[in-house]
């Protein structure tokens, strides 16, 4: 696990959503992976903040899941939606029997949001 302090870089109100993402992330891979270990970074770079979530669990095959709010579930669609409002973006990447890597891209604000 690498945690960079990315303390008051981000208004109290948009730490609670990094909060909330890195909570729903986790418990993600508690409920439903199945996994064995997981990794965890969040990375202060010049221009933006890194999340990376990443576990050897089950896995699944995103594409049975793009655009179906049903089946993604709200945590994944909840991690996303808090990521847009913060102006970042959600990658996931996962596969059947060999894992999930979720990444979020947050822009580092010039000053606090």
């Amino acid at each position: 696990m690498t945690v960079a302090n990315i303390d008051d870089i981000f208004l109290k109100q948009s730490e609670n959503s990094i909060y909330r993402i890195l909570q729903e992330g986790l418990n993600n891979v508690v409920k439903h992976s199945n996994a064995t270990a997981i990794k965890l970074s969040v990375r202060k770079e010049r221009t933006e903040i890194k999340i990376i979530i990443e576990d050897d669990g089950e896995g699944f095959d995103p594409d049975l899941v793009k655009g179906n709010r049903h089946k993604i579930g709200f945590g994944l669609l909840g991690m996303s939606e808090r990521a847009k409002l913060l102006g970042g973006q959600t990658v996931i990447d996962s596969v059947k029997g060999a894992g999930t890597n979720v990444s979020i891209t947050l822009p580092r604000p010039a000053k606090r949001i």
